[in-house]
């Protein structure tokens, strides 16, 4: 798309769409303006007029970069998987929120933990525990919230899909390799 009629032709309901995705990232109805010139390299004034005037940015390179922006602010929330075309698409053509269908995927990830008894819950978070003393730190503050969820999604889906004794030393070992990789941020 490289004029501006060419976009105003499929944005109809773009800043709502664009509110949508803000909703399921987080970000404060307040702040958007301001995250938009900043992602677009728009001015402040023209990130809150092509807000308020409901279209999308006046190049095709704003537009790249309000998606580019829009799919790293996902990543860091921890919402994977989710593509720049993806985004694009619903801004311009709507159906279905893409970081919305992600989060659902994300939650239903967490279907292996709360299968789980409350003893082997427990059993989990000591695992967990239990390593951090080996490595003198307390693991729950040394990873981030989002790295312990999925740490501990895993260790659950491991436990249930391999039938692994959680005191067994593979289980144990596991455990240990999950816990780097989540140390590093890098567990996905």
């Amino acid at each position: 798309m490289n004029t501006q009629n060419e976009l105003r032709a499929y944005s109809d309901g773009f800043t709502s769409r664009l509110d949508a995705l803000f909703d399921e990232l987080g970000i404060r109805r307040h702040g958007r303006g301001v995250q938009i010139a900043e992602w677009t390299g728009l001015s402040p004034s023209g990130a809150r007029k092509m807000y308020s005037e409901d279209r999308p940015p006046g190049s095709s390179e704003a537009l790249r970069k309000l998606v580019q922006g829009l799919q790293k602010a996902a990543e860091r929330t921890g919402i994977k998987g989710v593509g720049e075309s993806q985004i694009e698409n619903f801004l311009l053509h709507a159906g279905p929120n893409p970081l919305k269908k992600a989060e659902i995927e994300k939650s239903v990830a967490r279907k292996h933990f709360s299968s789980l008894g409350a003893v082997t819950q427990a059993k989990i978070y000591m695992l967990i525990d239990e390593d951090g003393k080996k490595r003198g730190v307390n693991i729950f503050d040394d990873i981030t919230p989002d790295q312990l969820e999925v740490l501990i999604e895993k260790i659950s889906e491991i436990h249930i899909n391999q039938n692994l004794d959680l005191n067994s030393i593979q289980m144990i070992e596991i455990v240990g390799a999950l816990i780097k990789l989540a140390r590093s941020n890098v567990l996905i």
